[in-house]
């Protein structure tokens, strides 16, 4: 459901309902089905049970999705619910039958499986802080976009946004674990760099990320929408994740490169600079989400 993709569910497979049972929820859902303003739907039966094909909207599926699982679907396999991608049709759907936004269950299902905290994850974050270390001390700006480029922290940083929105606990945890996992890294090993480097000499592009102005909070506002856009229209995720990786792994290793070379005030203000990005991505990142209508 959402984007004019399918409603598959396979309904109502537990051996233990009698044949009346079926029949009552049948009639539910098909209920539930009419009342609602949907592209089409069609019923018929598979190995003695009842299965439901729907085409509907982003604008519908949510609702649609809370009346069925208020009659028990949804929790278990044997009565589930699946939803599908449509990547063509024949003859062509309207453009305005589809909206180019994905339903908030796809979307928290691609933020659970994106923003998991890994071995993967770290690996690549370690990479990136590394490359961006020797950037900012080359003063290399080619550098540092390459060290962006490899930073996976989209999903984890829109993610503890949406689960934020949303007020998903334990979704919120894991995405926030990452996310601190995200900034203590590149800390760390702006911190061990700087520290292994006798005599020092802070160059322009680290003496740049220790400055808290107008213009690199706007990079982390823009960032933030940008951010939210490319999930929930799964367009330009990997140059949104780069907008994101810009507005947060540069200042937080400027932190470590600061506690390493003993430049306190360095590292106080980059500090300073990483928190207000971080809450900046959060809150556009809500905004937007308010604005597509998720819940």
């Amino acid at each position: 459901i959402g984007n004019g993709e399918p409603f598959h569910s396979g309904l109502l497979k537990d051996p233990i309902f009698e044949d009346t049972e079926k029949r009552k929820e049948k009639k539910e859902i098909e209920k539930i089905l009419s009342g609602l303003k949907l592209v089409s739907y069609k019923s018929f039966k598979i190995d003695k049970c009842n299965r439901f094909e729907i085409l509907t909207t982003k604008e519908i599926s949510g609702p649609l999705i809370e009346k069925i699982q208020k009659l028990g679907f949804g929790k278990s396999f044997k009565k589930g619910i699946t939803i599908q991608t449509i990547e063509g049709s024949l003859p062509l759907l309207q453009k305005k039958e589809i909206t180019p936004v994905i339903s908030q269950e796809e979307l928290a299902t691609d933020i659970s499986t994106k923003s998991k905290t890994n071995w993967i994850y770290l690996s690549f974050i370690s990479v990136a802080a590394i490359i961006i270390t020797l950037g900012l001390l080359d003063n290399n700006g080619v550098v540092i976009i390459g060290g962006m480029l490899i930073a996976p922290l989209l999903y984890p940083l829109i993610g503890t946004s949406f689960y934020a929105y949303t007020k998903n606990r334990s979704g919120l945890r894991k995405s926030i674990l990452s996310e601190m996992w995200g900034v203590a890294l590149p800390i760390f090993w702006g911190l061990l760099i700087a520290y292994m480097i006798p005599n020092l000499v802070l160059t322009q592009e680290v003496v740049s990320r220790g400055i808290i102005n107008f213009y690199m909070v706007g990079v982390a506002v823009f960032a933030g929408v940008a951010g939210a856009l490319s999930v929930t229209t799964k367009t330009l995720e990997s140059l949104s994740g780069v907008a994101i990786a810009a507005a947060l792994l540069p200042p937080a290793v400027t932190v470590g490169i600061g506690i390493g070379a003993a430049r306190m005030t360095l590292a106080t203000n980059a500090l300073g600079l990483t928190a207000i990005n971080i809450l900046a991505v959060h809150l556009m990142s809500m905004i937007v989400f308010k604005v597509l209508g998720y819940k």
